[in-house]
């Protein structure tokens, strides 16, 4: 018999820890497995998006239901999935101020939050 616990979340000093615990009860042994990234990564980044576009929904009508993601490349960001919401929050000034909070404030820093292109694909 194998237990899993996996999806673990930790936040500690700007780093994001996620891990993977295996225990198999037969031998008594388990994997350990983790990630971890720091703050400004492409994974971070995107989880802070979509989670400023739902924020932004929810402030405004808290019956929205938000199943997003969120992906970068380089200069892009897209933004994808359903939102059902009466929110009437315009959601690439959500997209361009969560990248500008998280400090992509100029082409230097590998992003600028005004020329990044955006891309939106809800339904």
């Amino acid at each position: 018999m194998k237990i899993n616990f996996n999806n673990n979340s930790e936040n500690f000093a700007n780093f994001n820890f996620n891990y993977n615990i295996i225990f198999d009860m037969e031998s008594s042994s388990f994997l350990f497995t983790s990630e971890s990234v720091t703050l400004g990564h492409p994974d971070k980044l995107c989880d802070y998006i979509s989670d400023s576009v739902l924020d932004a929904c929810l402030s405004e009508d808290i019956e929205s239901k938000v199943a997003c993601e969120t992906a970068t490349k380089g200069r892009t960001v897209m933004i994808l999935g359903e939102i059902t919401t009466k929110s009437k929050c315009i959601m690439e000034k959500v997209i361009r101020d969560a990248i500008r909070e998280v400090g992509y404030d100029s082409e230097a820093k590998g992003m600028d939050y005004k020329k990044v292109c955006v891309i939106i694909h809800i339904d």
